[in-house]
């Protein structure tokens, strides 16, 4: 009885839109703004937990924004196409924000420990818009998603329509908020660099 409940739940998730029928928007970038929005929420929540320079956090806020939209056209010119990595994006707005804040003279551990933190909601909602449109999945399962015709017109592989796929990437999201909270408990209590350490450990 549970696992046709989870699997009728999971069903009605796909869609590559989201909105009403008269203002729709694509459902991958929804989640990425409203992420990014959540991270700034979070940002600055974790600067007021630990005592943090907000003037600083903003400018980490805008290095880490700026980061994900250079790293994804330095990446389409190397490659040819565009495609987001979650590992090679987040390492890249570790260094751009090393590198800010050793030109801004502030401690860089301290900082990263809330920039940690920040990425997991952020990185979480992208892992709900990869679940909605299908554009990471897992493997033929007895519990997960079947994507439809509709997911298929915007890119969602054809062949694997109707077949039910491992919800990896709604896994993936809840583990990521899960970071973030562990994180955020331990801000005000941990020595510099700890968060950091545990986001790239979890």
């Amino acid at each position: 009885m549970i696992l046709p409940a989870i699997n009728a739940f999971l069903d009605a998730l796909p869609r590559t839109r989201v909105g009403s029928a008269h203002r729709q928007a694509p459902a991958f970038r929804t989640c990425g703004i409203t992420g990014f929005y959540v991270a700034l929420i979070t940002l600055f929540a974790g600067g007021l937990l630990t005592g943090r320079s907000l003037v600083v956090l903003a400018a980490m806020a805008l290095v880490s924004g700026l980061s994900f939209f250079v790293y994804t056209c330095l990446r389409k010119w190397v490659v040819g196409r565009e495609e987001l990595v979650l590992l090679e994006h987040v390492w890249f707005a570790f260094a751009c924000n090393s590198g800010a804040l050793l030109l801004l003279n502030q401690p860089v551990l301290p900082y990263l420990d809330l920039v940690s933190v920040a990425l997991c909601p952020f990185l979480a909602a992208g892992r709900v818009g990869c679940t909605l449109v299908g554009c990471c999945h897992g493997l033929p399962s007895s519990i997960g998603i079947r994507y439809t015709e509709e997911c298929a017109a915007d890119g969602f592989p054809r062949h694997l329509v109707g077949i039910r796929l491992f919800p990896a990437p709604t896994l993936e999201g809840i583990g990521l908020v899960l970071i973030s909270l562990v994180g955020l408990i331990a801000l005000p209590f941990s020595v510099p660099g700890r968060v950091f350490a545990w986001f790239l450990l979890a």
